[in-house]
């Protein structure tokens, strides 16, 4: 019995230890993911003509996140935006997002005008498009509301490799991995800002009033894109 006991006490004694390693472990860690984010940001301010990019893309990304789940939760009522049926809807709006990507990222390789498009530009009328989209589910248009989802998605896949060629041409390549992912990071905090925003105000409000705040939102954002250009064109 004394020996079982001698073994029981050892357990327990490795068992608190490896726990408090973990715990430490956990801390060291967070600690460096919170550097090294905080580290890519700054790295991404100081490019040249990003700080618009950077504020406006959490916005656009919180935006083009609850588009579905809004459509969702109304076709789950009475609603007007139905195709069908709710199925073939929400099908329809899938389609319609994944096809416009992957016409974004052949027109970007092929198309001269796709190339020309600054990222302000492309920014200005994503914006454009999300904002049409909140428009029309206000006024309960499926048909706009999937048209825009489409513009929407192949305007994401041409910004999205200018983005990115941007960092890599303007980021020490010893440093490229960690900017890169705190890239990611940063523009999926507007996801997710968003998407908990969105689970409390579907509690709350009717759905026209979500998309009312929404097209505010995004109106703003393209009231700064515009702003800021007008300043960069100044400046030059």
């Amino acid at each position: 019995m004394l020996a079982i006991k001698n073994q029981i006490n050892s357990y327990y004694d490795e068992t608190i230890s490896t726990s408090k390693i973990s715990q430490f472990d956990f801390k060291a860690s967070f600690s460096e993911i919170t550097s090294n984010l905080k580290l890519s940001i700054n790295h991404l301010f100081s490019i040249g003509n990003m700080k618009e990019a950077l504020l406006v893309i959490p916005i656009l990304n919180g935006s083009l996140a609850i588009l579905t789940p809004l459509v969702v939760v109304d076709l789950s009522k009475d609603s007007n935006l139905t195709i069908i049926n709710s199925a073939i809807t929400i099908s329809l709006l899938g389609i319609s997002t994944v096809s416009g990507g992957i016409l974004g990222g052949t027109l970007i390789l092929i198309s001269k005008i796709f190339k020309r498009l600054s990222i302000g530009t492309l920014l200005k009328m994503n914006l454009t498009t999300v904002l049409l989209s909140f428009v029309a589910f206000y006024f309960q248009n499926i048909y706009l509301i999937i048209l825009s989802s489409f513009l929407s998605s192949v305007l994401v896949s041409a910004l999205n490799p200018k983005m990115g060629t941007i960092i890599f041409n303007n980021i020490d390549e010893t440093k490229l991995a960690t900017i890169f992912g705190g890239m990611v990071t940063y523009f999926q905090i507007g996801d997710i800002v968003s998407r908990l925003l969105f689970s409390t105000l579907v509690i709350y409000l009717p759905y026209g009033y979500i998309a009312l705040i929404y097209i505010a939102v995004v109106f703003v954002a393209i009231l700064y894109t515009l702003k800021s250009s007008n300043h960069v064109e100044r400046e030059f």
